[in-house]
């Protein structure tokens, strides 16, 4: 009878033990988890009190789970499952030059979503604790789920752009070459706009690396970690007319009926300044 029960007191100890590693290596994986991801900090640039419609927004959305969708150096960006929006997270290191780098791409960051919200198409920019907890499901590039508490970490919400390329592109293939020309005029409205509000994108690769894309048929900036404040006009039109000359090259190439009208841009773009 003694063995029976000492055997059957073992099995719990062992059922129970296994239970509190299973927790608590579920814990562990939770924590470095959230540790990859910046947390929340003191912001330098003013930023504007999160709408109740922006927050009612985004409980909507993490209803749902967000899906992979690409990841450079700095930050990392999912998907929500409608395809309309991307949230993005920037990635934590201890490392100083990397800790400088994210300094100067959350700064960046502000800066758009204070003064270029509705030209980089940020719905939401939260640097600072939410009012509460907000997990988040994530799906990983390999189809793992991930949980993530939003209001632990810094995160963008922007809406999804189209790239710049392919939405001239898929005019052209429908023969409506004024909606391409309209793309066009748009690129330029919005260097004209960011060139006024002293905002600078020190992106120098801006074509190759995608970083313009068009919502609802307004060019916006994708990337918002390179952006900085500056003051020169004349050396901003400059280095953007520079950035241009890809996008220059890729029309003429595919399509060279456009360039008379990217030519007229840059003409009227370089003497307003």
């Amino acid at each position: 009878m003694k063995t029976k029960t000492s055997f059957l007191l073992g099995g719990l100890t062992v059922s129970f033990l296994a239970g509190i590693f299973f927790v608590g290596s579920r814990w562990c994986k939770y924590i470095r988890r959230q540790q990859r991801l910046c947390p929340v900090v003191e912001t330098r640039v003013p930023i504007a009190e999160l709408s109740s419609s922006s927050l009612e927004k985004l409980q909507d959305l993490a209803r749902y789970p967000f899906f992979f969708l690409g990841k450079g150096k700095q930050a990392i960006a999912y998907e929500s499952m409608d395809g309309r929006y991307v949230l993005k997270f920037f990635k934590h290191s201890d490392r100083p030059e990397k800790k400088e780098k994210l300094a100067s791409m959350i700064q960046g960051t502000e800066l758009a979503y204070s003064l270029l919200a509705e030209r980089t198409g940020i719905v939401l920019c939260s640097l600072t604790p939410l009012s509460s907890s907000l997990p988040v499901t994530l799906v990983s590039r390999k189809g793992k789920l991930d949980r993530v508490d939003l209001n632990r970490t810094i995160f963008i919400l922007q809406k999804k752009a189209t790239p710049l390329r392919r939405t001239i592109m898929t005019y052209v293939a429908l023969g409506n070459m004024e909606k391409a020309k309209q793309c066009i005029r748009s690129l330029f409205q919005l260097l004209s706009f960011c060139r006024k509000n002293h905002v600078l994108d020190q992106d120098g690769a801006l074509i190759r690396n995608e970083n313009i894309g068009f919502i609802d048929d307004d060019a916006v900036l994708i990337d918002t970690g390179k952006l900085a404040w500056y003051e020169n006009p004349q050396r901003h039109t400059l280095h953007d007319l520079h950035r241009l000359k890809p996008f220059e090259s890729w029309l003429s190439l595919a399509t060279p009926e456009l360039l008379s009208t990217f030519d007229e841009c840059k003409r009227q773009y370089g003497e307003r300044i």
